[in-house]
């Protein structure tokens, strides 16, 4: 006689097996050491890829990577913006400042107290005007204009009354030299359910090894199309000068000044990312700091500690130029956080006394 087994038997089998499965191929994937790169991030630079790999940077569909949350290395606070811990909701009578750029912005090669977002904060709260200041940095080393467009849509969660744009330096940057394969504006962007898969299966290594898998011949690069030269620029002046128009027109919209920066290097300058900067300011009516302008009057070896990461010193500079203009352009007076008496401040008064900065903790 057949025997048959009680119908909890089976509903139980039936979920056993595939878990046991589905668990062994996970233990023989990792045993094997199939933790590999996934071929969907071959697009970005290689020392994109080097930092995800030493865990400085998280892959990431939309912005293609941005910091790791609350590194006490890279000294980034639970936002992963670099700095000391903030508050979502902006405190009162405060007047915020998002800092929006590259490795520039956010302090490459200085701790994060000399980065110039920081000392911006404390040269305007220096400054005699009945409200507190709060700067956030919010640099993204490597950041092109189209990321920095893209990430800009996760920070008016922090109510900015004013965000200042300085990119070009990473836009300009060619293919060859990166190690890339597509340009940005080409790097497929994956709908948000699918990220919120991906992130629940993130650490699965089965799951990496399949995906790696059934992406290996859409994103190898031995198949980059071929109108996709090895000299093409990340961001072409075009879409750089679209990316910056719409950066100024969201802000607008969110009720936030917006303030362009230019980038100056030693090497191979930007003159065509600059000028686009100087146009698209003029075009739009936004204030501009024009940093490069000055790193050259000044000369821009003493301002730099390589090719166009600023100093100390250079970055002082930017943090004065950018009171300078802030001041100059009136911005901010007379909104929520409360009009100030900016008359008889003049831009001199934007050069305060040497900021201490904060040990490095």
């Amino acid at each position: 006689m057949k025997r048959v087994y009680p119908l909890r038997y089976k509903l139980a089998a039936a979920v056993f097996i595939p878990v046991s499965l589905l668990l062994a191929a996970e233990i023989a994937v990792r045993l094997v050491g199939a933790g590999l790169t996934q071929r969907s991030t071959e697009h970005l630079p290689r020392w994109v890829l080097a930092n995800v790999r030493d865990r400085a940077f998280t892959p990431d569909a939309r912005l293609f990577w941005r910091p790791v949350k609350s590194s006490a290395w890279l000294h980034t606070n639970a936002y992963g913006m670099r700095g000391e811990e903030i508050s979502r909701d902006k405190p009162p009578r405060t007047y915020r400042i998002i800092c929006l750029g590259d490795s520039i912005t956010w302090g490459f090669s200085l701790i994060w107290s000399r980065s110039y977002p920081y000392v911006l904060q404390q040269k305007l709260n220096n400054l005699p005007i009945p409200v507190a200041f709060e700067v956030l940095n919010a640099g993204v080393p490597g950041y092109s204009s189209l990321q920095g467009r893209r990430y800009l849509d996760e920070l008016w969660k922090f109510q900015p009354d004013c965000v200042t744009i300085m990119f070009g330096r990473n836009d300009q940057r060619r293919l060859r030299d990166e190690g890339g394969t597509l340009p940005d504006s080409q790097v497929p962007v994956l709908p948000e359910w699918v990220n919120l898969l991906r992130r629940g299966l993130g650490q699965s290594q089965l799951f990496g090894l399949l995906r790696s898998l059934l992406t290996e011949r859409q994103l190898h690069p031995d198949e980059v199309p071929q109108q996709t030269p090895a000299d093409q620029a990340r961001v072409n002046p075009a879409e750089f000068r679209v990316n910056l128009s719409e950066m100024i027109t969201a802000a607008r919209q969110n009720g936030s000044d917006a303030v362009l920066l230019t980038s100056a290097r030693i090497r191979a300058p930007l003159p065509n990312y600059n000028e686009v900067v100087r146009e698209v300011a003029a075009s739009t009516g936004a204030p501009l700091a024009d940093a490069a302008a000055e790193f050259e009057q000044i000369g821009i070896p003493a301002l730099v500690v390589d090719d166009c990461h600023p100093n100390e010193r250079g970055a002082r500079l930017i943090a004065e130029i950018l009171a300078t203009v802030l001041l100059a352009n009136n911005i901010g007076s007379g909104t929520e956080t409360g009009a100030w008496p900016l008359t008889g401040i003049t831009a001199g008064a934007a050069a305060c006394p040497e900021v201490v900065p904060v040990p490095e903790q």
